[in-house]
């Protein structure tokens, strides 16, 4: 317990650190920068998964377990 304590601090305080860093050490072309970066990279994995996706055939909707999740929402009446 006391690990995940450690772990859970330390990733709270990276995660505060690079907030930080990204309001004040960043000019605002850099972070106009940085925001189309990550922007490029999201479209670029979402086609790469489309793509694979087309390639295997694969259906979402077709899928059995799907299926059987849809019926089991509606039986709760969602």
């Amino acid at each position: 317990m006391r690990r995940l304590r450690t772990m859970l601090i330390l990733a709270a305080l990276a995660a505060g650190a690079g907030v930080a860093a990204y309001q004040i050490l960043l000019t605002e072309e850099a972070r106009a920068s940085l925001r189309r970066s990550v922007s490029q990279v999201k479209d670029t994995v979402e086609t790469l998964n489309d793509k694979l996706g087309e390639h295997q055939n694969i259906d979402i909707d077709r899928l059995p377990n799907r299926q059987r999740t849809n019926e089991m929402w509606d039986a709760l009446g969602y």
